[in-house]
């Protein structure tokens, strides 16, 4: 089963963001497998993530097998063979506009 995250992206006149929850998302030891990265609000209807939409940094071979750009889900596997801190990009975009944020993966 993968661990899931909530994506919401807030538009409007005053400029748009992006936010996950959680913040960070907690892998216990041991647990492996995908996570899956999911823009669930329906204010944000045409918003999708872009090619690069989910971008960890360092993932080296602790994170594999990225997919789902141009889609409302994004998923990596995660290996989890090691704890630590691993930030990344979620990045998003609707016809005109694209909107980013930096949080973080912890593998306990």
């Amino acid at each position: 089963m993968p661990t899931i995250v909530s994506v919401t992206v807030v538009a409007g006149s005053g400029g748009s963001s992006v936010t996950a929850d959680p913040d960070p998302v907690v892998i216990p030891a041991g647990v492996r497998g995908p996570i899956q990265w999911r823009i669930t609000n329906s204010a944000a209807d045409g918003w999708k993530f872009q090619m690069n939409g989910i971008d960890i940094a360092g993932a080296g071979t602790e994170f594999d097998q990225p997919s789902g750009g141009g889609q409302r889900v994004f998923t990596w596997n995660n290996n989890h063979t090691k704890p630590g801190q691993f930030k990344y990009t979620i990045r998003v975009s609707n016809d005109t506009t694209t909107v980013e944020n930096d949080p973080s993966i912890m593998n306990r």
